[in-house]
């Protein structure tokens, strides 16, 4: 997955899915995470 210097926007009415689109992309992330190869920063 890349994300490496890139931005999502996430969109859409309530009950869409949009926290499922968001925490597909940390999961996917996870050994990353874990490695201490990436940081999540989230607003």
């Amino acid at each position: 997955m890349r994300v490496h210097g890139t931005h999502v926007l996430v969109a859409g009415v309530t009950g869409s899915g949009k926290g499922s689109v968001i925490w597909s992309a940390v999961r996917a992330m996870l050994p990353a995470i874990r490695s201490g190869l990436v940081r999540v920063w989230a607003v």
